[in-house]
């Protein structure tokens, strides 16, 4: 029997709808896996960061009253944005965060990683509780993909009404 007859006979047991419908249900499937590859949906939590083959340019400084973020040194390899900074609680009490992706260098902080949700989120996740007057330094790496700007949103120490820091990312050549 030949491929086509084969093809015939399973064409005619499964009705033409079921297999034209598994071939749009691929494509549909193929286009959402494209869209995905190419918005880079796989961002760090905490940060949005997207940028063209180009620079990098950080701002270094962001106030509140409650807060400050001081953007020590950052650097651009492979893609993605490493960034070096530090967070000081301006408050007279204590202030905490949710802080994700990164490595926090104890310095007048506690961490608390206690607490059910914390074999849930398998490290991913630590909650940052700054004393008053303390600060925390922190690395935070960002992926970056083809479209610019890079806006890194991160909240610190802010009320609920308050907004986030953003911290603007332009356009500035980034290393190969």
């Amino acid at each position: 029997m030949s491929m086509f007859h084969q093809f015939h006979e399973l064409w005619v047991a499964a009705g033409p709808f079921s297999v034209l419908g598994s071939v749009l249900v691929a494509l549909i499937v193929l286009l959402f896996a494209w869209l995905a590859l190419k918005d880079c949906p796989f961002g760090w939590v905490e940060a949005r960061a997207r940028a063209g083959r180009g620079f990098v340019n950080v701002s270094h400084r962001f106030e509140s009253e409650w807060s400050a973020v001081d953007v020590l040194s950052y650097r651009v390899h492979r893609g993605k944005l490493i960034v070096h900074y530090r967070v000081t609680n301006r408050s007279d009490e204590f202030c905490g965060f949710g802080a994700n992706q990164f490595r926090a260098f104890q310095h007048g902080i506690a961490i608390d990683r206690s607490g059910p949700e914390a074999d849930y989120l398998r490290g991913w996740e630590r909650n940052v509780t700054l004393l008053p007057g303390a600060s925390v330094t922190l690395n935070q790496m960002f992926l970056l993909c083809d479209k610019s700007p890079v806006t890194v949103v991160a909240n610190y120490c802010e009320d609920s009404d308050g907004g986030p820091f953003v911290l603007p990312v332009a356009n500035v050549k980034a290393d190969k």
